[in-house]
This record gives C-alpha cells, structure tokens and sequence, in this order.
C-alpha cells in the first residue's frame, strides 16, 4: 500500500525529518547523512494524503491552512531537508505523474489556434 511513511523513508538519506502524525506516532526519517534537521506535525490525517499524492501543491497549502505545524525549526529548514534529498524525491512516482500530465495539458494551454490569432 501507497504511504507517505514509505516514501519518506526512501526519499530522505541526507538529514533528518522527525515527524508527527494527525494520531500522535512519530516517525523519524533519514540520519544516514549528516544534513539539515527539522521537525513537523500533522494536525489532519487528510492533509498527510494529499502530500502524497501532489507533494508540490499540498505541502505549502497544508503549511498555510494550518495543518502542517512545525515543531522544530523554521519551514526554511523543512526545505532545506527536501532540496537536500531533491533527487529522490524528482523520481517519486507522484512527482513522474504530475510532471508528465503537466507537459501533456500544456499543449492544449497554450494552443492559439489561427482563427483566434491577433495580427
């Protein structure tokens, strides 16, 4: 089964993410290598699948609304942790999902078809 837990997990190598769940488990992923550390939790156990599966869109959206609290340090430091560990997280199978629907919808976004063209 899909979890944000095993994604994490395999994604951070580089620094150390402790996290909280909405149900009060923590979960602390990476410290293999020395990097930058932050800690978060999460107060909706739908915000936690909704990063999952859009992690670009939800995460900042979380962060804002509430539901993605930081406990230790600043949510500069929480993208320090993801930018250190960019490239796994680039090959995650959302972020292939999303990239590719993105350049397919593009064409039909930018489509200026000659009848609607100004001179």
């Amino acid at each position: 089964m899909l979890s944000l837990y095993g994604f994490l997990d395999k994604a951070i190598k580089t620094g150390r993410l402790t996290m909280t769940d909405a149900s009060g488990a923590v979960h602390v992923f990476g410290g293999r290598e020395p990097g930058p550390e932050a800690a978060i939790r999460f107060t909706s156990k739908s915000a936690e699948w909704k990063i999952l599966l859009n992690p670009e869109l939800h995460a900042a959206e979380a962060f804002m609304d509430g539901s993605l609290v930081m406990d230790s340090g600043r949510i500069h430091d929480l993208v320090k942790v993801f930018y250190a560990n960019k490239q796994q997280f680039d090959l995650s199978p959302s972020q292939i999902f999303w990239s590719g629907l993105s350049l397919r919808a593009r064409r039909f976004q930018q489509n200026n078809v000659l009848s609607r063209a100004r001179a």
